[in-house]
């Protein structure tokens, strides 16, 4: 596949490994798949931990209810005939980040805003990781809104 080709329900965006498997990282619509909420209700720790590469594990896992608004809301979308969409963790969105010139017109990122992702920070259980698409890595307070932008994976 080539960068921001139109597959899947999505656009083609990058690899990543993770737990054991390597997958082509998918990038929801801009038009289904963005948003803007809270990552949690409030700024406690939600035993996500540090999972650097594994979104799909940390949504499923820890952040498809209530809680957690971001992870929810990417939890439970449908879009292109696939409902598996995710919260991407760091390193995913990180990838998406690096790859962002390559996503096909309109459906790039909001630069002055920062996005989240399903890792939170394991030294300060106050915080999770955004990425800024401007400056790269972020932590910020769980309790702030920031973007969102739903992935899905397909091993290869």
């Amino acid at each position: 596949s080539t960068l921001g080709e139109s597959v899947c329900g999505g656009f083609y965006m990058g690899t990543i490994c993770a737990a054991g498997s390597c997958y082509y990282l998918i990038m929801a619509p801009n038009a289904t798949g963005c948003a803007s909420c809270q990552y949690r209700t409030s700024n406690a720790g939600s035993g996500v931990g540090c999972e650097f590469t594994d979104g799909y594990g940390n949504t499923y896992d820890h952040l498809a209810n209530a809680t957690h608004p971001a992870g929810n809301w990417t939890a439970t979308r449908s879009i292109g005939g696939f409902s598996d969409w995710y919260l991407p963790a760091r390193n995913e969105l990180l990838c998406l980040c690096s790859n962002q010139a390559c996503a096909p017109a309109g459906e790039g990122f909001c630069l002055n805003n920062s996005y989240w992702s399903s890792t939170e920070d394991a030294s300060e259980t106050i915080l999770a990781f955004g990425v800024s698409f401007t400056t790269a890595s972020v932590c910020t307070g769980k309790s702030y809104t920031c973007q969102l932008r739903a992935i899905r994976r397909v091993p290869f």
